[in-house]
């Protein structure tokens, strides 16, 4: 055998094609490539020698080296031949290694024993019977083997293939007295008859051999069950064998399973690998109907319930997956289902929806007690691991809502709640509203962002006492949209962004007796406040940055009120690009005759790129104007307060002119 690197001896050089020399036809010559080689990987020689190990190479001529390249040396490329040829051919009973043989000493000992073994096969299926429950077909060397086929052997033993394609008596199950453990497993040697040694050298229940959220391994290698799995309502002593292994609901639903058989557990809900598995319970005195999640009827008609159902209920339960077109009508039916006081739980993902999802009806003027949750709690700009509900289904001519709240009449109460989930829609320019409102009491918002809606969350009643913690509204036409009166709901650590308002409050002028924004975040909005304020607005320590038009565009049609609104501990950064005249941080607008009043104290004000002609603009009505230890970034460029003289005035320890 000559050598193959005969041809590597020498520094290799390359040039242009037809080049005849240093400037050929197509340009310059191409810089050298040149090998070396090394025994270790360090020391470099141009010669390569038998017992090398390494090259490298060089494309300009030897100034830099690529990282060193391993290949077998020559020495070892012959050992392994000769030994490849051993394996293949050495005669029977001459071993290749300690106490290991060639394919033709194992195909000479399965020829002899093929008669003796398939004579024999059909006794080893009574004993197949007795150790596996049921009678195995006798192993066949004509027959060709896949994983997960049974069958019974002439020692008396049951094996279960776990190889693919596996044929003829040098791939018998046992050949000569031994186990041939490559490509089967007995599964009548364990001591209780009931677990199996699968391909991987793991215990597994012998009924199907799976990765099971029953069963786990202790640190000694022993099958246990998992620690802290609640199985009720099986008993603790229950006999296992009598649950059926299926992998999909699908499968569970088309299967006429034993009546021996008391509990399935479904692999996953479309198959090994998706979620919305879990073990059921054969419920005999059931007539409900097949409800594609907590019930399945069988092939038989029997009724399958999901076991430790309470009152957290998994999505995935009902088919809703992030590999689906459309999820909308799993989720609806999953809604549907659900009892009133339960969690809807959706894992991490995208799920997109084609079609409004509505919140049932109770009893009444109610909706379900309902709460609809995300897998985790996490800033808004983590769109990877978030749950989020996306709309992806046509855009009307017409306002429709993605998740509609309002009930069957337009006019029910939701009492629930909605936490660490995202809802996504078409555009500010779409008639898509995310989360459509008619009335909340006590409602909690919890982590929820909602982007790229109409409006992200339209609230058209009472929404009082009700809790926004770490909402964000970006890119809508209004983030939130306050039709109607807030009467103590509280707005903490929000977030609303880049849309043509913020928040819009009380805009229809009920008699509100106030919310509070504590801590909120107003970026990129035209106006990031619009509120029609009929008693009080307050806001404490929030932050306002690139709203192009005001900050607060406030307004009140009704000259008998004298709202008050508090503007306390928060920094703005004035920058009302779009507008040409009366740039301020407030616009107010009463009717003639109508009275504000303000309360600012204790703010930063930037106002080094624009200075505004005031801090408010009064459009309409009269104003009594608080401030106190106001600070301007900038107080060289200072400018008035107001455009208008207020009535009365209390100033101390203002920057403003």
């Amino acid at each position: 055998m000559g050598n193959p690197f005969e041809d590597l001896r020498q520094a290799v050089v390359v040039r242009p094609m037809n080049s005849p020399g240093p400037q050929g036809p197509q340009g310059a010559e191409a810089p050298e490539m040149k090998i070396q080689y090394s025994n270790d990987g360090s020391l470099w020689h141009n010669d390569p020698v038998d017992t090398d190990r390494y090259l490298r190479f060089s494309t300009d001529n030897g100034v830099t080296w690529s990282e060193a390249i391993y290949f077998n040396n020559l020495a070892e490329t012959l050992a392994w031949v000769d030994k490849a040829r051993q394996w293949a051919e050495n005669p029977e009973n001459i071993p290749v290694e300690d106490d290991k043989f060639s394919a033709l000493h194992h195909a000479t000992k399965a020829a002899r024993s093929e008669f003796n073994a398939e004579a024999a096969a059909l006794d080893a299926a009574a004993s197949a019977a007795e150790a596996f429950g049921a009678a195995a077909p006798a192993w066949d060397s004509e027959t060709v083997y896949n994983y997960n086929d049974v069958v019974s052997f002439d020692n008396g033993h049951t094996y279960r293939c776990i190889g693919t394609n596996i044929v003829g008596a040098d791939h018998a199950p046992n050949i000569n007295g031994v186990d041939n453990e490559a490509e089967w497993t007995r599964i009548t040697v364990a001591p209780d008859g009931y677990f199996e040694v699968d391909e991987n050298g793991d215990l597994m229940p012998m009924i199907t051999p799976i990765t099971s959220e029953i069963f786990m391994l202790d640190e000694n290698g022993d099958i246990m069950y998992q620690e802290d799995i609640d199985l009720e309502p099986v008993p603790s002593d229950y006999d296992y064998s009598k649950i059926e292994f299926v992998n999909s609901i699908a499968d569970l639903r088309n299967s006429q399973i034993s009546s021996i058989k008391d509990y399935v557990y479904v692999v996953g809900y479309y198959g090994a690998g998706t979620p919305g598995g879990g073990l059921f319970y054969r419920d005999t005195t059931s007539t409900e109907a097949d409800n594609n999640g907590t019930i399945i009827v069988d092939g038989n008609g029997v009724r399958w319930k999901r076991a430790n159902v309470h009152e957290e209920y998994y999505a995935s339960w009902f088919g809703v997956s992030t590999h689906l077109d459309d999820n909308s009508p799993l989720i609806q039916n999953a809604l549907n289902v659900m009892p009133s006081g339960s969690i809807l739980i959706f894992g991490p993902g995208i799920y997109k929806c084609k079609q409004t999802i509505k919140i049932p009806d109770l009893y009444g003027d109610q909706l379900k007690y309902i709460t609809i949750q995300g897998s985790s709690k996490l800033p808004g700009d983590v769109f990877g691991y978030r749950t989020r509900l996306q709309y992806t289904g046509p855009n009307p001519s017409y306002l429709m809502p993605f998740i509609d709240f309002r009930g069957s009449t337009g006019n029910k109460t939701f009492l629930g709640a909605i936490r660490n989930i995202m809802f996504y829609g078409l555009g500010k320019d779409s008639n898509i509203v995310g989360l459509w409102f008619y009335k909340c009491a006590g409602s909690l918002f919890d982590s929820v962002f909602v982007q790229s809606f109409k409006h992200g969350i339209q609230i058209d009643y009472h929404y009082y006492y009700s809790k926004f913690n770490d909402v964000l509204c970006a890119y809508c036409d209004y983030g939130l949209k306050a039709n109607g009166i807030g009467n103590g709901a509280v707005f903490n650590y929000c977030n609303f962004k880049t849309s043509n308002v913020g928040f819009g409050y009380n805009l229809n002028g009920g008699f509100c007796s106030g919310v509070q924004l504590n801590d909120c975040y107003f970026e990129g909005n035209k106006t990031a406040i619009k509120s029609h304020i009929r008693n009080s607005l307050h806001i404490h320590k929030c932050y306002f940055e690139g709203n192009t038009e005001y900050i607060i565009d406030v307004y009140n049609s009704n000259t008998n009120m004298s709202p008050l609104l508090v503007l306390k501990d928060s920094y703005m950064f004035i920058r009302p690009d779009d507008l040409v005249s009366n740039k301020a941080a407030i616009k107010q607008t009463l009717p003639s005759g109508g009275h504000m009043s303000y309360v600012i104290n204790d703010n930063v004000i930037t106002n080094e790129i624009t200075v505004p002609d005031y801090f408010i603009y009064v459009a309409g009505g009269n104003i009594t104007i608080k401030a106190e230890n106001n600070m301007l970034t900038d107080p060289t460029n200072s400018f008035p307060i107001c455009s208008k003289t207020p009535v009365e005035t209390s100033y101390f320890n203002n920057d403003f002119s």
